[in-house]
């Protein structure tokens, strides 16, 4: 490139690519440029376009219908104080060499408009550019997304990206558009939805990356990590929402922007080093061919384990091109395909084919697997990964059933006429989501959405009716709560909502946050609710009544006789059951009677763990804790309880381990639906790594 520039745009029309603004780090009037450069692969030559309008650094360039627009950015030298922001939309036609104004990006917000979008990234779907935009100074921090339609010029505002505090890098796939992060944070955005679903993050976290799109597949290449910059390239699968590393980028280096071109990839520019004040920009330009379809092993996807006593049972998907599998096996759950010979039980077994069963394993030992996918050249990249502990226990067996439409954490469910409800919940964006489970089927359907999106909402059952109570919004930062009282009636009969009397705010002290921590369950045709707020002095624990004859609340109720976490409740032979666990203390059980409003602590649990979900099944007559996280990991603890024994054993792991999962009881049997395998929040800085939500579905007999 004949311009050495860092922190510049790139776009593709009629095969050629434009380099667009930028930076060239001398701290000189003009350093921070206009300039536009063509390059044509055909030739490997470059032409200088004409200059961009408005010069600025950090922006947005996409190219829709044969014209490419520069969005936003930033114009400042080393001298950080002298920071200007810049809201331009900028319009070039290369067929022409002309440009035109536009109307101007929305500023970040009242908070601070000077830096209101301070860190952005687009990309172009369905004729539109989506622009994700942080601003991290001012109180409080605020992510946006915008959407900008060039046949009409205008600029509407989307639901915000899940992540904060953060550079984006942006690109487009099929009409989604995803989103990464600064630390490997990865979402997929809906256009037609107008939400967010959380992906894996990136196998290494990098700052400052590029991310472009092709041949079905996105890549991620370059940017730096501590003081050095990279040349690691990472390439990302929309079907089995994998990553997995390809050859590196010959240059290492921060802030390079990719383009695409006829199925190639180019890596324009970038900085030497790490330095944002003081970059060293380049002017290489390096050309790659993403692998071919079919020399690249997918990764085996959909891995689930059953456990028996002294055996496994480990299923898998197949891959397209694959010959054979190898399963790698250890009781250790540092457990990777390069140490797997160096522990005492680890084993990598070859040629073997789904399901797989391995016996003569230790009852209540934990063992870990995962699965590669293998041809005669090829070895793919390790598959998510499962674990399951073999016992003698009469407790429940786990088999794995049809995956949940949707991804999520934090949904309720309930069970009407034979069929279960997943309602609500998070998968990057707020859910109003509801969706029907046929267990006799094994098939799932899309039902009428919820009127309120919400994630931990109270869901259960009266008369053949579903109630979906409180709940929040938060994508993150945590000062982005947003706390919802409404009740919304599900008549599974007419698959239609309506609405119902509002849950009373629990905390007079801060209503804003009145009802935080929430769970219920039914009994005898009332709805109990536990309610616990953390914020204001004193705390406040409540219990709620909800009649939903009468639609009427009673907050009279006897207080749940402890809080400071989340509660998860169930019901079972006319009693409530609230646990709460935390990752500060120990845990705390109490059974409550509607008929004497009174509170009986019980014996906790044998495990302290938060974000697990308590269910009943009546035909044992006992409780299951499924699930949870402590300050270490997320785990696949099944924790048993026989009421009349005030008791609590240990049971045969859930295939998966997760917190926050949605729990019922249909026949007899226990059913999870997804939550996540991340803990709740991975603080890396200032910044939340939101948690990864599941679509599995998890049958217990």
């Amino acid at each position: 490139m004949p311009t050495p520039r860092t922190e510049l745009g790139v776009a593709t029309v009629n095969n050629r690519l434009y380099a667009i603004g930028g930076y060239s780090g001398t701290a000189l009037p003009g350093s921070v440029l206009q300039t536009v450069e063509e390059y044509d692969p055909a030739t490997d030559a470059w032409t200088r376009k004409a200059d961009m309008p408005t010069p600025r650094r950090q922006l947005v360039v996409v190219a829709v219908n044969g014209r490419i627009y520069a969005i936003g950015g930033v114009n400042f030298t080393s001298n950080t104080s002298s920071v200007v922001y810049s809201y331009a939309t900028e319009e070039y036609d290369p067929a022409t060499d002309t440009w035109a104004a536009k109307a101007s990006l929305p500023t970040g917000g009242g908070v601070n408009d000077i830096l209101g979008n301070r860190f952005i990234g687009g990309a172009a779907a369905n004729g539109k550019i989506y622009i994700a935009a942080y601003n991290n100074p001012g109180s409080p921090w605020i992510t946006q997304a915008h959407e900008y339609d060039p046949a009409t010029n205008t600029w509407t505002s989307k639901t915000a990206p899940p992540f904060n505090y953060t550079r984006y890098a942006v690109a487009s796939h099929s009409n989604k558009v995803y989103a990464l992060s600064d630390i490997g944070e990865f979402a997929e955005y809906d256009p037609a939805k107008d939400t967010w679903t959380i992906q894996p993050p990136t196998t290494t976290s990098r700052f400052r990356t590029g991310l472009t799109s092709s041949g079905g597949k996105l890549y991620s290449a370059g940017g730096g990590t501590g003081s050095s910059a990279v040349g690691t390239v990472e390439e990302f699968d929309p079907i089995t929402h994998s990553w997995a590393v390809r050859a590196t980028l010959p240059s290492a280096r921060t802030s390079p922007s990719l383009g695409e071109i006829a199925g190639r990839l180019y890596a324009v520019g970038g900085s030497s080093n790490t330095s944002e004040n003081f970059p060293a920009p380049v002017t290489t330009l390096e050309e790659g061919l993403p692998p071919a379809p079919g020399s690249v092993l997918q990764i085996p996807t959909g891995d689930s384990v059953t456990a028996s006593s002294g055996q496994v049972t480990v299923r898998w998907n197949p891959v397209t091109g694959a010959a054979s599998y190898n399963l790698y096996m250890a009781s250790d759950p540092n457990l990777d395909r390069s140490n797997y010979a160096s522990l005492a039980d680890g084993a990598k077994l070859v040629g073997v084919t789904s399901p797989h069963t391995i016996s003569g394993l230790t009852n209540g030992r934990t063992y870990y697997f995962f699965v590669t996918a293998a041809n005669a050249t090829w070895e793919s990249e390790e598959s998510f990964g499962a674990s399951a502990t073999p016992a003698t226990a009469p407790g429940l067996q786990w088999s794995t059933k049809t995956p949940m439409p949707t991804p999520r954490l934090d949904a309720g469910a309930a069970t009407v006429n034979g069929r279960i409800y997943v309602i609500g919940g998070f998968s990057g964006s707020t859910l109003a989501t509801t969706e029907e489970y046929d267990p006799a089927t094994d098939t799932w359907t899309p039902k009428a959405n919820m009127p309120t999106a919400r994630r931990a909402p109270v869901v259960a059952a009266v008369n053949n009716r579903i109630y979906a109570i409180g709940g929040m919004s938060y994508p993150h930062p945590m000062n982005q709560v947003l706390y919802t009282y409404v009740t919304e009636e599900y008549d599974p009969a007419t698959n239609t909502w309506i609405p119902k009397a509002p849950m009373p705010i629990g905390n007079a002290v801060n209503s804003s946050l009145g009802n935080r921590f929430i769970a219920g369950a039914a009994i005898n045709g009332r709805i109990y609710i536990t309610v616990f707020n953390n914020n204001g002095l004193p705390p406040i624990f409540s219990t709620f009544e909800y009649d939903p004859v009468a639609d009427a609340w009673n907050t009279g109720k006897a207080p749940v006789p402890f809080g400071h976490s989340q509660y998860t409740v169930t019901a079972l032979n006319g009693i409530l059951y609230a646990l709460n666990g935390d990752n500060f203390g120990a845990s705390s059980f109490a059974e409550y009677s509607p008929a004497t409003d009174t509170w009986t602590p019980k014996a906790p649990p044998l495990r302290n763990l938060s974000q697990t979900r308590l269910i009943a099944v009546p035909a044992k007559n006992k409780l299951y804790a499924v699930g949870g996280s402590d300050s270490s990991d997320v785990h696949d603890a099944v924790q048993e309880y026989d009421p009349a024994t005030n008791t609590w054993t240990s049971q045969t792991s859930v295939p998966i381990p997760r917190h926050s999962a949605a729990t019922t009881e249909l026949g007899g049997n226990v059913y999870v639906f997804g939550g996540s395998l991340f803990p709740v929040r991975i603080v890396v800085g200032s910044t939340f790594l939101s948690p990864f939500p599941l679509a599995d579905v998890e049958e217990g007999r």
